[in-house]
């Protein structure tokens, strides 16, 4: 058990170095104003920052968003937040962001 413990320990580790590696790559890339708004986020609310849309409603709060945030979740082409609880909004790839109902 203390072999098995110390091989998962290890390659967590190795994990976690590969991670911080990716990230530091993507934030060299990412708007420096973006970044911002959401490192404020990970402070002021934790994890998570980014939260997904789905069925017309905030994965993080869990409050209904406004019909008006479809077209612009749709074309993705600006950053949306939640005006309850801040936090990033996307819309999940071949998702919907309206209720079934409403489509």
């Amino acid at each position: 058990a203390k072999t098995r413990s110390a091989s998962d320990s290890e390659r967590l580790r190795t994990e976690l170095a590969q991670m911080k590696a990716r990230r530091e790559e993507l934030v060299a890339i990412l708007d420096a104003a973006l970044l911002q708004q959401y490192e404020t986020l990970l402070q002021r609310i934790g994890s998570p920052a980014v939260v997904a849309v789905r069925k017309g409603a905030c994965t993080g709060c869990k409050l209904s968003l406004p019909s008006s945030f479809a077209p612009r979740l749709r074309a993705g082409d600006q950053v949306l937040r939640c005006e309850s609880c801040k936090r990033i909004l996307y819309l999940p790839s071949g998702e919907s962001p309206f209720r079934p109902e409403e489509e």
